[in-house]
């Protein structure tokens, strides 16, 4: 194990936070190996140093691993200020920064892995993996060998509407499921059986009883990959998975990596065809005190979401995007975007309704369903324990922004977050980018930002910033024009870890 900073090793196992530990060093009640610590950035072995604070010895642990039996009710988030979350729920854990990998409904009971390990959840939930998730369903209706059938070849659900019972006219709005094993235990006016699936889209397996005409009465997860819930955890308890646990999960999900890759060799195309070096980080953090992150396409998987509300959203009321919208609303925050389809579309709702409804459709996705970038929360603590400050400046709404940083667990990485709702004009304009520099104490020209989209990087450099552009599914017909403009380009946070 590499050597880490003493006040982080305190901070990272709940010692206090940054500045409180900083001050218990200051009064000389830290000792590394008997002697006393007088410097916070002095360097520490986890794996062989001592460290006692107040002649307690405080034991370091790299990574957590818990299973919970989530009760209904509670919250799957790392942490929120009104609601109990499953991470409140682990009561005798050692680090601070433990999050629930994946989610389950408010109402939706059964297995949970936390923990801190970001690369293995990273792992467990990609799309690409397809890790099996096993759960015990009761619906009201009887299942017959037909709905047996349709699960096993796939059926259509609608992924955008909040109501479980519906299914969209619009077909834009279908999503046709991957294969799942349905098995019945008993049928009749109200059912029990199991279900595997090999995906998770938002509320999927209420959605898919829903399209059969069945309504989910009670949901339990049981299985992800090769971990099973304890038959001894009640409601709310947990314990810590063992080696042989752990390992078989790494196991499973280095399997499906093998795979994965041999599958790339043979079938898919690169990226780009444009051959691009991979940036260094000590060369690009140069003279860098502070990293601005933009959220939607750059840290989040989040562009389709938006892609599904706008198809939602114009569908019902016969709107037809013309040639180039996609392009002149790009950048604009939250509030502008408002304004443009109010005043292009002569909408009848006023803007701040038009606004509710997005944040709306939104928010729930935004809480339960959206995820980092592939390694970027690695990235994240990468920067933090350079001592760079963190930034976002999204054009997103405040509410969403605040909400999604919280329900991962990272809104403390940060020491400046600039929403749309906070200033007066979206990107290309560099308010913004400004504005997060100045609310980190960071001149522009010490600034790097990430971004997935041309005129977000327009709106960096107008501020005087270094760029790197980021790939992102959704703009990468805009990629060759993001290289050209950008002082680096990466495909994956990895390139940076």
């Amino acid at each position: 194990m590499s050597e880490i900073r003493l006040d982080k090793y305190l901070a990272d196992m709940k010692a206090g936070t940054r500045s409180e530990v900083k001050e218990m060093i200051r009064r000389k009640n830290v000792k590394v190996n008997g002697a006393t610590a007088l410097k916070p950035d002095m360097k520490v072995n986890p794996a062989e140093d001592e460290i006692k604070l107040n002649n307690e010895i405080i034991e370091y642990a790299e990574f957590e691993y818990f299973m919970l039996n989530k009760p209904a009710g509670v919250l799957s988030a790392a942490n929120d200020p009104k609601a109990v979350t499953v991470v409140d729920l682990i009561t005798n854990c050692k680090r601070r920064d433990l999050f629930p990998v994946g989610r389950l409904d408010k109402d939706t009971e059964g297995l949970m892995l936390i923990t801190n390990d970001g690369e293995l959840s990273h792992e467990l939930l990609s799309p690409k993996k397809h890790v099996d998730k096993t759960y015990y369903v009761k619906t009201d209706g009887r299942i017959t060998e037909n709905i047996v059938k349709s699960f096993a070849e796939g059926l259509d659900i609608n992924i955008c509407k909040c109501d479980d019972t519906r299914v969209s006219d619009f077909p834009e709005e279908i999503y046709h499921t991957l294969p799942a094993v349905l098995k019945v235990i008993a049928s009749g006016e109200q059912s029990e059986a199991t279900i595997t699936l090999h995906e998770g889209k938002f509320h999927q397996v209420k959605r898919m009883f829903a399209a059969v005409g069945c309504r989910v009465t009670y949901l339990k997860r049981i299985s992800m990959g090769s971990l099973h819930l304890d038959n001894d955890l009640k409601p709310g308890e947990f314990r810590a998975l063992t080696k042989s646990e752990i390992s078989a999960l790494k196991n499973i999900v280095l399997k499906i990596s093998e795979k994965e890759i041999l599958k790339n060799k043979m079938s898919e195309k690169k990226i780009s065809e444009t051959e691009y070096e991979r940036p260094d980080i000590n060369t690009m953090l140069k003279n860098v005190k502070g990293v601005i992150f933009d959220m939607d396409g750059t840290l989040l998987d989040s562009m389709d979401v938006w892609k599904q509300i706008d198809i939602e959203f114009m569908g019902e009321r016969n709107i037809v995007p013309h040639a180039g919208m996609e392009r002149e609303i790009e950048g604009m925050s939250f509030h502008e975007t408002a304004v443009y389809f109010k005043e292009k579309f002569d909408l009848h709702e006023t803007v701040e309704e038009i606004e509710d409804i997005w944040h709306k459709a939104a928010y729930d996705k935004y809480v339960n369903e959206i995820q980092l970038k592939p390694h970027a929360r690695e990235f994240l603590e990468e920067l933090k324990r350079r001592k760079i400050k963190l930034g976002i400046a999204t054009s997103n709404s405040k509410n969403l922004s605040h909400a999604c940083l919280e329900a991962l667990g990272i809104s403390g990485l940060f020491d400046a977050v600039v929403t749309g709702c906070d200033i007066n004009h979206g990107k290309p304009d560099p308010e913004i980018y400004l504005t997060a520099a100045e609310n980190m104490s960071v001149f522009p020209q010490n600034c790097l930002i990430f971004e997935d989209v041309v005129m977000g990087l327009q709106a960096g450099i107008s501020a005087g910033m270094k760029t790197c552009a980021v790939y992102d599914d959704f703009s990468k017909a805009y990629d060759d024009e993001k290289r050209k403009m950008a002082d680096y380009y990466i495909s994956s946070f990895e390139e940076l870890i």
